[in-house]
């Protein structure tokens, strides 16, 4: 943030997700925006694609910011906590996941979310780590014959998602699936 004239505050950074999909902002509508608002305002166009990428783009955020050292923490943080369910999940049996990053369409996950079901322990039957997100049939998810059902993280309610499961349009033989 930062003073304007006036006395009011506004922002000093704005932030544009490249990655496409819902909620994407290209670098020029944020430009567009930005350049409407008092001051020199800095767009910033994250497009992150890998688990690494998102730590780079935290750090990267903390630098243009004023927050380097939070940011360094952060990533720390995160390693460390990745690293302790890395060690915990290594020696256990794979199981298949069907995560769905999506359900109205149906959408496989990508991008890094493929990694974190590695690191979980699991083996993603649909997306496949830096991949875009991509529309799929009810089939896709039946062929992979997954042991393993995540909530999808969009396309449900607010609210717990494993609680509305049953309202997925998933064919009955899921039903006796883990979540």
């Amino acid at each position: 943030r930062r003073e304007m004239s006036g006395g009011g505050v506004g922002p000093a950074v704005v932030v544009s997700r490249g990655v496409g999909g819902a909620g994407a902002v290209a670098a020029s509508d944020a430009g567009a925006v930005a350049s409407r608002r008092p001051g020199n305002v800095e767009v910033v166009s994250l497009a992150p694609v890998l688990l690494a990428d998102v730590r780079a783009n935290i750090v990267e955020l903390g630098e243009r910011t004023g927050a380097a050292a939070r940011a360094a923490a952060l990533v720390a943080e995160a390693e460390a906590r990745i690293t302790a369910v890395r060690e915990k999940t290594e020696r256990l049996p794979r199981r298949r996941v069907s995560l769905l990053e999506w359900v109205d369409p149906l959408y496989a996950a990508g991008h890094w979310t493929p990694e974190l079901v590695m690191l979980a322990g699991g083996i993603d039957g649909h997306g496949h780590s830096g991949a875009r997100t991509r529309r799929m049939p009810w089939s896709d998810v039946q062929a992979c014959t997954p042991q393993v059902r995540v909530p999808p993280g969009r396309g449900l309610k607010p609210g717990p998602a494993q609680g509305q499961l049953h309202t997925l349009p998933a064919p009955s033989r899921f039903t006796h699936l883990s979540t």
